[in-house]
């Protein structure tokens, strides 16, 4: 399916719009569920309480029915998302030129040593977070565990690949071009998947941590994922940049919706930065 440039990438940018709308519209908003009386005795004590089923549960119906009420400043933020996916895809022939000149067997080797952590890995880290605090009486570190676990089948098991089906780009080592579009065809480039699972699991980590290494090897680590699928030449910029936003802003809702009391913290996101001759990361506000 081909048309003009800009179309398609005007319909690129509107798909990351509809994906986030579910996501951030009811970050601010959300109520989190009410505790259990008997709970209270423990501050320490998180969401996990409820059960996973029936959090996951609510929490899909709550991102369901919050796009119905946004405001002008969840808008706002959703067109500077898609502006931003829009104007990468500008750049996407160029970024991907310059990191195919410059691959080499080394990088090739470290990037493919990367790619776990956009998948089973990601799921191996949670695992082992959520045994530790079961094993030293950590609920903390349970509750880190199973938000990262509700981001990652939220984000990278349903939001994102709904965006594949209906968007249905050409991978660039396909050869058709970053403007080639094919709905409904099986072509699963945009957004990242990968990118989108690291970046759910790193978000809540974040979320949760307070050490500043932690949260800065969560990042870097998700950054890292996003590199090598451009590296590999398995995604355009603009898909890593998209699963990133995607990925991000789900786990920050998911920390706020089961966090009474971080309705009002400060976040942050740290994004992909690619062009030509430069690769690196990008540190934003979160909404």
């Amino acid at each position: 399916m081909r048309s003009a440039p800009w179309r398609r990438l005007t319909a690129l940018a509107a798909a990351v719009a509809v994906a986030l709308s579910a996501a951030q519209a009811s970050a601010a908003a959300a109520e989190p569920p009410a505790p259990d009386p008997a709970a209270t005795q423990s501050s320490d004590l998180g969401p996990s309480q409820q059960g996973f089923g029936k959090r996951l549960i609510e929490d899909l119906r709550a991102l369901i029915s919050k796009p119905a009420h946004m405001d002008s400043g969840d808008w706002t933020n959703l067109g500077l998302a898609a502006l931003a996916v829009g104007a990468t895809a500008t750049l996407d022939p160029r970024v991907r030129t310059w990191a195919q000149d410059h691959r080499s067997t080394s990088s090739d080797n470290f990037a493919t040593s990367i790619r776990p952590f956009g998948s089973w890995a990601a799921f191996a880290t949670l695992g082992a977070t959520w045994l530790a605090g079961k094993a030293w009486s950590k609920p903390s570190l349970v509750s880190t565990a199973e938000d990262g676990l509700e981001a990652s089948i939220i984000a990278a098991g349903l939001v994102t690949p709904v965006i594949k089906e209906i968007v249905g780009r050409q991978r660039p080592s396909y050869g058709a071009g970053h403007a080639t579009f094919s709905p409904f065809s099986g072509s699963a480039s945009f957004p990242s998947g990968d990118v989108t699972l690291a970046f759910s699991v790193a978000s809540v980590v974040a979320a949760h941590a307070s050490s500043f290494w932690l949260k800065g090897t969560a990042w870097g680590v998700a950054g890292l994922v996003g590199w090598e699928r451009i590296h590999l030449d398995q995604h355009w910029a603009s898909d890593v940049v998209a699963g990133a936003l995607i990925g991000s802003a789900v786990g920050e809702w998911v920390v706020r919706r089961h966090e009474p009391g971080t309705g009002t913290r400060v976040g942050w996101v740290v994004v992909p930065t690619v062009g030509p001759g430069a690769v690196g990361l990008q540190v934003a506000r979160s909404w």
